[in-house]
């Protein structure tokens, strides 16, 4: 018994049946089962419609189906070749449909690539600035830590309060050159010289920064006179 014969007798015996009815009745894959429903179908053996309980998909035979002989015989050629084939213009337009979709979405990919590309710059672009701002950043906390650890600071706080009590100290002793009768100059290595007006002061700060550079140089100044402008020099009294 053929496949179409086997589903023929179990929609006889069933007058209506789904898939999964057919599937229990034969023992067929549910595949095998809809591909044979489905050749029936084109041959006008059997009928679709609804199932009112389930609302699946449900068959029967025909009302006037082709005779039997029809069935089980394999189809002719005529049989074959009613279904009618494509012309090649019907081919040649299908393709172009193809064509211009593909070509379209194509496209639209293009585009989206283009668009990624670009946004893919400005964030490396934003990347390099951040990048640069870093290594800023970076390097001055590394000079302000550098600048800690010369003056015997533990922290750039503890540098801080130093620093203040420096400006604090310059300002109270005129760490300038004032036209007074004599000065001290502090010579660190590599370091601006400072001027005090106290010999203590600046043998204070020469013992500070000996800790860090070894020896400091402290030496005596004796105004010996000045210019004026007019560039006149007067010698010191």
């Amino acid at each position: 018994m053929s496949n179409r014969d086997t589903i023929i007798t179990a929609l006889k015996n069933a007058t209506v049946a789904i898939v999964d009815e057919l599937v229990d009745v034969t023992g067929w894959p549910e595949r095998k089962v809809r591909d044979t429903l489905s050749d029936l179908k084109k041959i006008g053996i059997v009928t679709f419609e609804r199932d009112d309980v389930s609302g699946k998909a449900a068959y029967r035979l025909a009302k006037n189906p082709p005779a039997t002989k029809e069935i089980s015989a394999k189809p002719t050629t005529e049989q074959s070749s009613a279904v009618a084939m494509p012309t090649d213009k019907e081919c040649c337009n299908a393709a172009k449909v193809v064509a211009v979709t593909a070509g379209s979405h194509v496209a639209e990919l293009r585009k989206e690539i283009e668009l990624l590309k670009e946004t893919v710059a400005q964030q490396r672009s934003m990347i390099d600035v951040k990048d640069y701002e870093l290594n800023i950043n970076e390097s001055v906390i590394g000079g302000w830590f550098d600048l800690a650890k010369e003056f015997g600071c533990k922290s750039i706080p503890e540098l801080r309060v130093f620093m203040e009590g420096m400006i604090d100290s310059a300002e109270s002793e005129e760490s300038t050159l004032l036209p007074v009768d004599g000065a001290y100059l502090v010579r660190v290595p590599k370091k601006a010289p400072r001027i005090f007006s106290k010999r203590s002061n600046a043998e204070a700060a020469a013992l500070s920064s000996a800790r860090q550079h070894g020896t400091v140089n402290v030496f005596a100044l004796v105004p010996v006179g000045k210019a004026v402008r007019g560039a006149n020099w007067e010698d010191a009294a």
